[in-house]
């Protein structure tokens, strides 16, 4: 009940249609009456599962946001009795989602090339649309190769001293230095 900002003795003889709810859809718009939780259990018949739902409740700027499952109950003529709603608080969940993308967007936009690599084994997991840019790559070319693959070879070779980076990584968490880098065509610089 305190997740929709209300007691129980408050919740209890609410219809889907109370002036009070305030459901919101993903998107942030005002959610439908058709769509909230009792009214698509009760035009269906079916259960609900997973849906998720944001609530704005009095005196609170920021949404709550709920995962819901509701399913009927019937007497033992077969009348429904009441509709059951669960909700599970997402908000942290949700919270961290739109930081993601929010962190996403940022590194989609930059103008350094910045790319992500996988410890374990070297292997490409992320890079920006200017990374590829600077390396002659086109969108997602790199994801899965070996770091090693923009990497030129000096007296040491690429692979080299990729190992030494990851060393330093996984020793001290950092690296610090130069490498000689190689565009898809051959071009180094």
């Amino acid at each position: 009940c305190s997740l929709l900002g209300l007691t129980e003795d408050e919740m209890l003889g609410r219809k889907a249609k109370d002036p009070y709810w305030h459901f919101l859809q993903e998107d942030f718009t005002p959610m439908d009456l058709d769509d909230y939780p009792v009214k698509r259990v009760i035009a269906t018949g079916e259960n609900l599962q997973g849906q998720v739902v944001g609530v704005r409740r009095p005196n609170c700027e920021i949404p709550v946001w709920l995962l819901c499952s509701a399913y009927q109950k019937f007497d033992d003529k077969g009348e429904l009795l009441q509709v059951v709603v669960t909700f599970t608080d997402i908000t942290s969940l949700k919270k961290a989602e739109y930081e993601m993308g929010l962190r996403s967007e940022m590194l989609k936009h930059m103008s350094q090339g910045v790319v992500l690599v996988k410890p374990e084994d070297g292997r490409i997991i992320s890079c920006n649309p200017r990374f590829e840019q600077m390396f002659g790559y086109g969108p997602g070319e790199l994801i899965g190769k070996d770091v090693t693959i923009v990497n030129a070879p000096t007296e040491e070779p690429p692979e080299v001293v990729a190992e030494r980076i990851q060393s330093a990584l996984r020793l001290h968490g950092t690296w610090n230095g130069t490498v000689a880098n190689i565009r898809k065509d051959g071009t180094k610089f």
